[in-house]
Protein backbone atom coordinates (compact mmCIF):
# COMPACT_ATOMS: atom_id res chain seq x y z
CA UNK A 1 0.00 0.00 0.00
CA UNK A 2 1.30 3.43 -0.93
CA UNK A 3 1.70 6.13 1.62
CA UNK A 4 -0.07 9.42 1.24
CA UNK A 5 3.28 11.10 0.48
CA UNK A 6 3.95 8.95 -2.56
CA UNK A 7 0.34 9.39 -3.65
CA UNK A 8 0.83 13.16 -3.60
CA UNK A 9 4.09 12.79 -5.51
CA UNK A 10 6.31 13.86 -2.64
CA UNK A 11 9.52 11.88 -2.48
CA UNK A 12 11.80 10.95 0.38
CA UNK A 13 14.16 13.83 -0.37
CA UNK A 14 11.34 16.27 0.39
CA UNK A 15 10.54 14.62 3.69
CA UNK A 16 14.09 15.00 4.99
CA UNK A 17 13.42 18.78 5.23
CA UNK A 18 16.96 19.85 4.50
CA UNK A 19 17.19 23.06 2.53
CA UNK A 20 19.26 21.56 -0.28
CA UNK A 21 16.93 18.62 -0.84
CA UNK A 22 13.90 20.88 -0.81
CA UNK A 23 15.48 23.13 -3.44
CA UNK A 24 16.44 20.09 -5.52
CA UNK A 25 12.89 18.74 -5.29
CA UNK A 26 11.45 22.05 -6.43
CA UNK A 27 13.89 22.15 -9.35
CA UNK A 28 15.87 25.00 -7.88
CA UNK A 29 19.59 24.54 -8.40
CA UNK A 30 22.17 26.40 -6.38
CA UNK A 31 23.80 27.89 -9.47
CA UNK A 32 24.38 31.61 -9.44
CA UNK A 33 24.22 32.06 -5.68
CA UNK A 34 26.65 34.96 -5.85
CA UNK A 35 24.30 36.95 -8.04
CA UNK A 36 21.42 36.28 -5.68
CA UNK A 37 23.46 37.92 -2.92
CA UNK A 38 24.44 40.78 -5.20
CA UNK A 39 20.78 41.22 -6.14
CA UNK A 40 19.70 41.38 -2.50
CA UNK A 41 22.40 43.91 -1.66
CA UNK A 42 21.62 45.88 -4.81
CA UNK A 43 17.92 46.06 -3.96
CA UNK A 44 18.73 47.46 -0.51
CA UNK A 45 20.99 50.07 -2.11
CA UNK A 46 18.31 50.91 -4.70
CA UNK A 47 15.61 51.50 -2.09
CA UNK A 48 18.06 53.57 -0.01
CA UNK A 49 18.90 55.74 -3.00
CA UNK A 50 15.22 56.25 -3.82
CA UNK A 51 14.50 57.26 -0.24
CA UNK A 52 17.44 59.68 -0.34
CA UNK A 53 16.16 61.21 -3.57
CA UNK A 54 12.60 61.54 -2.30
CA UNK A 55 13.82 63.10 0.93
CA UNK A 56 15.95 65.74 -0.81
CA UNK A 57 13.59 66.59 -3.66
CA UNK A 58 12.60 70.05 -2.46
CA UNK A 59 15.71 71.08 -0.66
CA UNK A 60 18.84 70.11 1.09
CA UNK A 61 20.78 68.98 -1.96
CA UNK A 62 22.17 71.50 -4.41
CA UNK A 63 21.60 69.56 -7.62
CA UNK A 64 18.50 67.54 -6.75
CA UNK A 65 16.56 70.80 -6.35
CA UNK A 66 16.71 71.16 -10.14
CA UNK A 67 13.76 69.29 -11.64
CA UNK A 68 15.74 67.80 -14.55
CA UNK A 69 18.40 66.32 -12.28
CA UNK A 70 15.75 64.96 -9.93
CA UNK A 71 13.94 63.18 -12.77
CA UNK A 72 17.16 61.64 -14.07
CA UNK A 73 18.06 60.49 -10.55
CA UNK A 74 14.65 58.87 -10.05
CA UNK A 75 14.78 57.10 -13.44
CA UNK A 76 18.04 55.52 -12.37
CA UNK A 77 16.52 54.53 -9.03
CA UNK A 78 13.42 52.96 -10.52
CA UNK A 79 15.45 50.98 -13.03
CA UNK A 80 17.82 49.92 -10.25
CA UNK A 81 14.96 48.36 -8.28
CA UNK A 82 13.61 46.48 -11.31
CA UNK A 83 17.06 45.27 -12.35
CA UNK A 84 17.84 44.11 -8.81
CA UNK A 85 14.71 41.96 -8.80
CA UNK A 86 15.65 40.61 -12.23
CA UNK A 87 19.13 39.84 -10.89
CA UNK A 88 17.54 37.69 -8.18
CA UNK A 89 16.06 35.49 -10.90
CA UNK A 90 19.21 35.28 -13.01
CA UNK A 91 20.01 31.83 -11.60
CA UNK A 92 16.94 30.48 -13.40
CA UNK A 93 18.63 30.80 -16.78
CA UNK A 94 20.76 28.07 -18.31
CA UNK A 95 23.91 30.16 -17.96
CA UNK A 96 23.41 32.09 -14.70
CA UNK A 97 26.93 33.52 -14.64
CA UNK A 98 26.47 35.22 -18.00
CA UNK A 99 22.99 36.50 -17.16
CA UNK A 100 24.02 37.72 -13.71
CA UNK A 101 27.12 39.42 -15.07
CA UNK A 102 25.13 41.21 -17.75
CA UNK A 103 22.52 42.39 -15.25
CA UNK A 104 25.24 43.58 -12.86
CA UNK A 105 27.00 45.49 -15.64
CA UNK A 106 23.64 46.92 -16.69
CA UNK A 107 23.03 48.21 -13.18
CA UNK A 108 26.51 49.68 -12.96
CA UNK A 109 26.39 51.34 -16.38
CA UNK A 110 22.77 52.52 -16.25
CA UNK A 111 21.81 53.38 -12.69
CA UNK A 112 25.14 54.63 -11.37
CA UNK A 113 25.54 57.30 -14.10
CA UNK A 114 21.96 58.41 -13.48
CA UNK A 115 22.68 58.72 -9.78
CA UNK A 116 25.97 60.48 -10.47
CA UNK A 117 24.48 63.02 -12.87
CA UNK A 118 21.53 63.65 -10.60
CA UNK A 119 23.74 64.27 -7.58
CA UNK A 120 26.67 66.12 -9.14
CA UNK A 121 25.53 67.49 -12.50
CA UNK A 122 28.83 66.23 -13.96
CA UNK A 123 28.80 66.01 -17.78
CA UNK A 124 30.91 62.83 -17.76
CA UNK A 125 27.96 60.92 -16.33
CA UNK A 126 25.71 62.55 -18.91
CA UNK A 127 27.97 61.28 -21.70
CA UNK A 128 27.73 57.72 -20.37
CA UNK A 129 23.94 58.06 -20.31
CA UNK A 130 23.87 59.37 -23.89
CA UNK A 131 25.67 56.40 -25.40
CA UNK A 132 23.16 53.86 -23.97
CA UNK A 133 25.89 51.47 -22.85
CA UNK A 134 23.92 50.23 -19.85
CA UNK A 135 20.80 49.60 -21.92
CA UNK A 136 22.74 47.25 -24.21
CA UNK A 137 23.74 45.10 -21.23
CA UNK A 138 20.20 45.20 -19.80
CA UNK A 139 18.62 44.06 -23.07
CA UNK A 140 21.26 41.34 -23.50
CA UNK A 141 20.65 40.03 -19.98
CA UNK A 142 16.89 40.13 -20.50
CA UNK A 143 17.25 38.09 -23.68
CA UNK A 144 19.45 35.58 -21.86
CA UNK A 145 16.82 35.24 -19.15
CA UNK A 146 13.90 35.13 -21.56
CA UNK A 147 15.29 32.63 -24.05
CA UNK A 148 17.35 30.60 -21.54
CA UNK A 149 20.70 31.14 -23.25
Amino acid sequence: MESIWSYLGIGKEFLSFSRDSLFRYLGYEKKGGVFRRIGLFSSVVAVSMLVYGARHEHGGHKYLKQRKNYKIYMVGGGAHVVLSVALLFSDRSINPNLTGSLFTLGILLFSVPHYGYGLTGNKTFHNIIQYHIGEIFIVSASLCLLYNW
